[in-house]
């Protein structure tokens, strides 16, 4: 079921292995100090999480669908990070190190030499899918991923394997739920092979199959169903709302009217099965807008962080591309490829974030699942160990990726200005005698705010503006440029006639430096 790392390692070989993996640790952490001093924090979905870890002590777990031990992972970050901006950074700096290093130790322990290991998780480093993917949810959960396959590939026990992948997947659902895919397949993979070796006399365990049944039990008691509120028809919406505009040229705003436009188009925002019986030619055409986009964001997502994906790039990747699989065809010709067993590990483990790509969206949070996984067969098949006949195409493929990455590393990375660091930064200068009760459609700035900060969402204004300020007591409002696109109050008279002055009788307006975004603050009354 798994190769093992190399054996007969003499002294040197293990004190050469112990200053590499030492050396690429303080890279790996170098290079996220570096990254989290460009990148600004991401709004809505992770910061979404980041706050619901940090009420768990008055509320609890969140629901089973929504991540809930992602959110308790920021629970225990906040025993060292109180400042929920410092928490967001940290989770981003320790995912961003760990993902690769994690890569590099699951590679060694697949039996592949120490140099390509080394050098191909110094290029995930580097790269796109690691830096800038957002939110970073997918990253933990793959980490775990990872955690399973390093834990199974060094078993001795066959069963004990299976077990610890099995549990990195079930622990994995409730991080993100499409996993349960995963469970399945692994779950009767794991039962026909335990037939057969039962048929042909062979050993087996049951106590870990026992103990993989108990904590899927458990997990399932304690933490609930991870299917129970439809969080697959908003991810569906939001993202056949994106293809929509962007095929109707439209400047609106997927996530602030998606369910405007999967109602009228689809005919529900509630169930994707009735979204494909209602309307399967739409469904059919965003799927296959998905597949056009595929291929792109592929190849973005393997360029070191800040690259584009320029005509040099593609044909660069493309020819490396075609270098690894002659290189594959000559491996399997010497059969030196891995079992069979392992590549429908990383199949199983892939599956669920390619159906999710096909048909939600090809976004970076799930490709990352499938080219990272499958980065773990074809290194270790084409750099073993130990190997004496190294060919022309793994050297080409090697010399390719060096040049990728000596051409393209270095781009500048993130936002000019972190502009929503700035927006917190100056609603924190705020000095107000009551708690902030601010308006915005940006995703969330409360959560970095101080206690007792509450966030009006812009989305859920159904009603004038005169009328929403008064009855939610608002007393300040980030105007962005996603609040001043949004039709609920481009085409609202009365906030047309608050930006264009009528805002002077109750509220003072100041420009967030360095951005396009104004603060609107309610005055304090005189006493």
């Amino acid at each position: 079921m798994h190769t093992s790392i190399m054996k007969n390692c003499g002294p040197d070989d293990r004190a050469r292995q112990r200053w590499v993996t030492i050396v690429l640790a303080a890279i790996c952490l170098g290079v996220a100090v570096y990254s989290i001093q460009w990148l600004d924090i991401g709004l809505y979905d992770e910061t979404a999480y980041l706050q619901r870890g940090a009420v768990i002590d008055e509320e609890g777990l969140p629901s089973a669908d929504m991540g809930p031990l992602y959110s308790l992972w920021y629970r225990v970050l906040q025993v060292v990070w109180a400042d929920p901006i410092d928490r967001y950074f940290a989770n981003l700096g320790i995912t961003i190190a760990l993902l690769p290093f994690m890569l590099f130790v699951v590679l060694r322990r697949l039996g592949t030499s120490l140099i390509a290991s080394s050098f191909v998780a110094l290029f995930i480093l580097v790269s796109t899918l690691n830096i800038l993917n957002w939110p970073r949810v997918s990253v933990f959960a793959l980490i775990i991923l990872l955690l399973g396959l390093w834990l199974q590939a060094g078993s001795r026990s066959r069963d004990r394997g299976w077990a610890f992948l099995t549990c990195a997947a079930i622990i994995a659902v409730y991080i993100r739920p499409e996993f349960a895919l995963s469970v399945g397949i692994l779950g009767v993979s794991w039962l026909v092979d335990l037939y057969r070796r039962k048929r042909r006399g062979e050993p087996y365990s049951i106590t870990p199959i026992m103990t993989t049944a108990v904590l899927a039990i458990t997990m399932s008691l304690v933490l609930g169903n991870p299917f129970g509120h439809g969080r697959g028809m908003v991810a569906f919406g939001q993202h056949y709302a994106l293809n929509r505009i962007e095929a109707d040229d439209s400047d609106t705003d997927a996530w602030t009217s998606w369910e405007t436009i999967t109602q009228r188009d689809l005919g529900t925002t509630s169930s994707l099965s009735r979204a494909v019986s209602h309307a399967p030619d739409r469904v059919a055409w965003h799927i296959g807008s998905n597949l056009r986009q595929l291929v792109p964001t592929l190849g973005r997502m393997v360029l070191p962080a800040g690259a584009r994906l320029d005509r040099k790039a593609t044909v660069l990747l493309g020819l490396l591309f075609f270098v690894i699989c002659w290189a594959l065809f000559l491996a399997r010709k010497a059969k030196r490829s891995t079992s069979v067993a392992s590549i429908w590990v990383i199949a199983a483990l892939a599956a669920p974030a390619i159906l999710a790509a096909i048909v939600i969206f090809p976004r970076q949070h799930y490709l990352i699942f499938p080219i990272t996984l499958a980065t773990l067969p074809l290194v270790a098949t084409l750099f073993p160990e130990r190997s004496v006949d190294t060919r022309w195409p793994h050297r080409i493929a090697a010399v390719l990726t060096v040049f990728i990455l000596l051409t393209y590393v270095g781009r500048p990375i993130g936002t000019p200005g972190r502009p929503v660091l700035a927006t917190i930064q100056a609603l924190r200068e705020l000095d107000l005698p009551a708690p902030m009760i601010i308006l915005d459609a940006d995703g969330g700035y409360a959560t970095y705010l101080p206690a007792g900060s509450v966030r009006i969402s812009a989305q859920d204004k159904v009603r004038g503006l005169d009328d929403l300020l008064s009855t939610e007591r608002i007393n300040v409002i980030v105007a962005s440029q996603r609040l001043a696109k949004d039709p609920r109050f481009a085409e609202d008279p009365d906030w047309r006639h608050f930006v264009d002055g009528g805002y002077t009788t109750r509220f003072d307006r100041s420009a967030v430096e360095g951005t396009n975004t104004l603060l609107y603050v309610l005055r304090a009354r005189p006493h």
